[in-house]
């Protein structure tokens, strides 16, 4: 984002500079399509890892491919292939989500770019079921699940000052994400309320600057108040640390198909179990669609009292 009046203006000024150039520059493969977005629009908001990472992908598996001849036959190709290497329909559904925003950014600053040719490939390929929304995860852990991999990480403790069994009850008791763990500050924490801050928590579209107060339960709290007071992080680790050692402990352990983000689930799951109504389980998970919520009710009509 641009912090001040001069920065906004640099920014405008290096876009001038460049739309006068574009009548002189010829046609680009995707490899120099990408660069060339990023470089222009790159620094307007924060870009997730998924964009990112989808972005770096394209550039080194189809790159070389003119970007304004590209034919939606080739992306179709594109995505059977990917399929057929082991991918998801939601990832194969990342290329093409981030080859099109690249491409219509692109159009809309004069260069010629096989947009159509994105849009033509979507609409086969999501008939064809080859791209698609992820499915949605149901995975809870069990209690011998769980109570084995706190007994690892108990054995496990002095071989590392990352505090995992507190880390796993805490992801439970909380519904944080390891991202969000590792971020919260104790002088966000509100003693008399119970509530902590997520700063820059994950929205579909605002990258920055969502920070949203959400509430502690009680197990929450005090996992969170018996850690050593080292300044203000409360779990000062790398979330990419806390998640290999959990997947570590899962294969060691035997463990299938269960992921520290799984944790997140189990609390939702719990809280409701607990009684909470859907409008006071956001208030803890921060979800944003009521709709993702309603996997985690699990209620059948057996379960359902009579209040009159």
């Amino acid at each position: 984002m641009c912090s001040s009046r001069a920065e906004a203006q640099a920014w405008i000024d290096k876009r001038e500079k460049f739309l006068k150039a574009l009548p002189h520059l010829g046609r680009l493969t995707v490899a120099e399509a990408i660069t060339l977005y990023e470089e222009q629009f790159g620094g307007i908001g924060g870009w997730g890892r998924t964009k990112r990472t989808t972005l770096d992908y394209l550039r080194r598996t189809i790159g070389d491919w003119d970007a304004a001849a590209i034919t939606s036959e080739q992306l179709v190709r594109h995505a059977v292939a990917r399929r057929n290497d082991g991918a998801s329909a939601a990832t194969v559904q990342n290329d093409f989500t981030w080859l099109r925003v690249t491409f219509k950014a692109l159009r809309a600053i004069g260069r010629d770019v096989a947009l159509q040719a994105v849009d033509d490939a979507m609409l086969s390929c999501r008939a064809q079921r080859l791209i698609g929304r992820p499915k949605a995860r149901e995975r809870r852990p069990t209690a011998d699940e769980l109570d084995r991999l706190r007994d690892f990480f108990i054995r496990k403790s002095n071989e590392s000052q990352v505090p995992m069994v507190d880390l796993v009850d805490f992801a439970i008791a909380s519904t944080r994400r390891e991202s969000e763990i590792t971020r919260l500050l104790r002088s966000d924490n509100d003693a008399e309320a119970l509530t902590g801050m997520v700063r820059d928590a994950k929205h579909p579209t605002q990258k920055e600057g969502n920070d949203r107060r959400f509430k502690y339960t009680r197990e929450a709290w005090e996992i969170q108040a018996r850690q050593p007071a080292s300044g203000d992080l409360i779990f000062p680790f790398n979330p990419k640390t806390i998640g290999q050692y959990f997947r570590n402990a899962c294969k060691l352990l035997e463990i299938p198909d269960l992921r520290f983000h799984d944790l997140r689930h189990e609390g939702t799951s719990r809280l409701f179990e607990a009684g909470y109504s859907i409008a006071e389980v956001m208030q803890f998970t921060l979800h944003e669609d009521v709709k993702v919520l309603m996997r985690y009710t699990h209620l059948r009509p057996e379960d359902v009292e009579l209040r009159s």
